[in-house]
């Protein structure tokens, strides 16, 4: 570390000469540290830190009068950094620093100055402290619902496990392990009640899609920071019970990934809700059916007004009220909320019986392990296996349910592997069409 310069000595300095880059550095540095101080009131924005992982630190501005913080990135800070120094060396622009200078102080800024405690990602009005969402409502109002009394009386009787989970929201402890899955119908309010969340949530509220191979690098840091993760009108009703879905929904930390960032493993804090036409494809493990909350929606018996989520948001506070109470009192160690469904196990059951059948009636499986070398009639070809998935189901979904059942039960995918020959042919290995397919 350089010596700390004399201010009054640069400002006496010819206008055009540039500080040195060792003057520059604790200058900045020296500006920094003021910069990071709670009772700098003249400062133009106020900054804090917050650690996502250890030895994972980010910059966040906050709002002096009511304590919202939003996440920021290096440029900006740097830039706030460069503005401020401007004004503690000389008042004007005489004296220039590089971006490089300039970049290296934050980088300085960030390894030394202390982390503030993690913001809450949201607070009701009333509360105190920082928080990335204020909610427009105190704690605990009380008042009529009628909009919402109507949307839950079409759940099917459903409505409390679906009331719980719109509770556990507020309870940080809660479990993450169970997701909401909304199906019916187009206009049905599905698409409405994610909105209010939204709403609700702001900054802590994600709309995204399932990711695939093309994103799903970056994809999980969007998770960071958010309480609510939404999936609306999905069609990968397996996404739940894929392997990333299972990681998502653990309580193990999450392997997060930043454009120009090492990687590194966080705690999520979100909880996810889904939306779309049918039931989710998950098996018949306890596991799988544990973690699903599911809730049908019938249709709206009549057209909605205009006003329609206008007067349904003003209801949405006392309705918030209502779901954190009966959450509070039907789990008092804030687990998983119970949920049976019947229909559910009877929907599961059928789906497999189905899925077996059509395994056993078209393939056979060899009595050897063929899973590195096959021969020429020790596997079934895509097109195969299409035309046959294609002659048994109607719709594209139940292909695929019964693509992922066949894998998860019998192991059978699509791999490219060697032949006799020492070609590789992409195809299902391990299975073969019956002689009576065949012929």
């Amino acid at each position: 570390m350089t010596d700390p310069i004399d201010i009054n000595r640069a400002k006496k300095r010819k206008q055009n000469d540039k500080i040195s880059t060792p003057d520059a550095f604790q200058a900045i540095a020296d500006a920094i540290n003021e910069y990071s101080r709670k009772t700098l009131e003249d400062f133009p924005i106020k900054v804090g830190l917050i650690q996502l992982a250890p030895g994972v630190k980010r910059p966040v501005i906050i709002d002096r009068e009511t304590g919202i913080c939003r996440p920021s990135c290096r440029e900006e800070i740097a830039e706030e950094i460069m503005n401020y120094t401007y004004n503690v060396l000389a008042g004007n622009r005489h004296y220039r620093f590089t971006a490089r200078q300039v970049f290296a102080c934050y980088d300085y800024w960030l390894t030394y100055t202390r982390a503030m405690e993690s913001p809450h990602l949201f607070l009701w009005n009333d509360g105190k402290g920082y928080c990335y969402q204020r909610l427009p409502w105190d704690e605990g109002v009380l008042g009529e619902t009628p909009l919402w009394n109507e949307i839950l009386g079409r759940m099917n009787g459903q409505h409390e496990a679906f009331m719980a989970w719109i509770g556990s929201l507020f309870f940080p402890d809660s479990d993450r392990q169970q997701y909401l899955w909304l199906y019916g119908t187009g206009e049905n309010g599905k698409s409405t009640i994610i909105r209010m969340l939204a709403k609700v949530f702001g900054r802590g509220f994600l709309s995204t899609m399932v990711p695939d191979a093309s994103n799903r690098r970056f994809w999980a840091a969007s998770l960071l920071r958010k309480r609510v993760v939404a999936f609306p009108d999905t069609n990968n009703a397996s996404f739940p019970a894929s392997g990333m879905g299972k990681l998502l929904l653990g309580n193990d930390p999450f392997p997060i990934e930043e454009k120009g960032e090492p990687m590194y493993d966080a705690q999520l804090e979100c909880k996810f809700v889904f939306s779309s036409n049918s039931r989710p494809n998950i098996s018949s493990e306890r596991a799988d059916v544990r973690r699903a909350i599911m809730i049908p929606m019938e249709p709206i018996p009549c057209k909605a007004s205009m006003d329609y989520e206008k007067v349904l948001w003003k209801e949405t506070g006392y309705f918030l009220s209502r779901c954190l109470a009966l959450f509070d009192l039907a789990y008092p160690d804030h687990g998983r909320i119970n949920f049976e469904d019947d229909s559910l196990n009877d929907h599961i059951s059928t789906l497999e019986e189905k899925f077996d059948v059509f395994f056993h009636k078209r393939f056979v499986v060899p009595e050897y392990d063929n899973s590195t070398l096959v021969r020429s009639m020790d596997y079934v070809t895509p097109s195969a296996m299409t035309e046959e998935l294609d002659l048994a189901f109607r719709s594209n979904q139940e292909k695929s349910e019964c693509r992922e059942y066949m894998e998860r039960k019998y192991g059978v995918r699509r791999r490219n592997v060697r032949q006799e020959d020492g070609s590789f042919i992409s195809c299902y290995p391990g299975i073969r069409l019956r002689d009576h397919v065949r012929s």
